[in-house]
């Protein structure tokens, strides 16, 4: 099956496997503004003869939701506990994610699509939790697994659980005591976000208690007494 988004300047893109293969022509100019990995090897078709980008680690509908957002880009959405999860970012935020390291894409699509996990990983019947540590060994995914297997897995109590043999669960002592869906997105793009127990300024909490500290009155220093300070006061300025 073959999906065209645009005609002129255009490269073929088979994504999937020989069950479930589709192939998509798509601007170039739409890639290059969208990847690094693309815009490299554009420049290299220059001297070699074109040939069609494979992605066979992917499913079709992973591309689909990735040309959706390069061709109307949209910001990261913010944490709301409220909000009810939504297909196709509830099955395929993670591999999204994947696919945009693959290609080496924007930070603002890394950012949307962790966005998207972050508010829906909760509800995912089947946590892709193995396969990110799998996959995503570094990275802001990577970083947020991490907290987010240890902090359950903590919660989960004795007994075995879809955490069990995991990597960041054996940093249950250090598990973060908090929801790490909390934190600000930029938690995960800064050093801070390395951490178990983060006392960083993207946690909210933290954020509050400051500013609950910068409203104390300072305490007065006590008056001082004595000689020392009469021929303190005495000496010529």
């Amino acid at each position: 099956m073959q999906e065209n988004f645009e005609d002129q300047e255009s490269v073929e893109i088979q994504v999937g496997s020989e069950e479930n293969l589709k192939i998509f022509i798509v601007n170039k100019t739409l890639l290059r503004e969208a990847s690094n990995y693309c815009r490299r090897r554009f420049a290299l078709e220059l001297k070699y003869e074109e040939e069609p980008i494979i992605l066979n680690g992917f499913e079709p509908l992973i591309f689909e939701i990735f040309l959706q957002w390069i061709s109307n880009p949209a910001p990261r959405i913010t944490y709301d506990p409220d909000r009810l999860p939504q297909e196709p970012w509830l099955s395929n935020a993670a591999t999204a994610w994947l696919l945009g390291k693959k290609l080496q894409c924007s930070d603002e699509f890394d950012k949307y699509a962790l966005s998207q996990f972050v508010q829906n990983c909760a509800f995912m019947t089947f946590g892709p939790w193995e396969l990110i540590e799998k996959e995503a060994t570094t990275g802001s995914l990577s970083r947020f697994s991490d907290h987010w297997v240890a902090w359950n897995y903590r919660l989960a109590g004795p007994g075995r659980n879809e955490y069990s043999g995991l990597r960041a669960a054996r940093a249950t002592l250090t598990a973060p005591v908090r929801d790490p869906r909390t934190f600000d997105i930029e938690h995960w793009y800064s050093d801070c976000g390395k951490y178990m127990r983060p006392r960083c300024l993207h946690d909210p909490i933290t954020r509050l208690e400051k500013l609950e500290e910068a409203k104390r009155p300072k305490p007065i220093p006590p008056a001082e007494w004595g000689r020392s300070t009469e021929l303190r006061r005495e000496r010529p300025q």
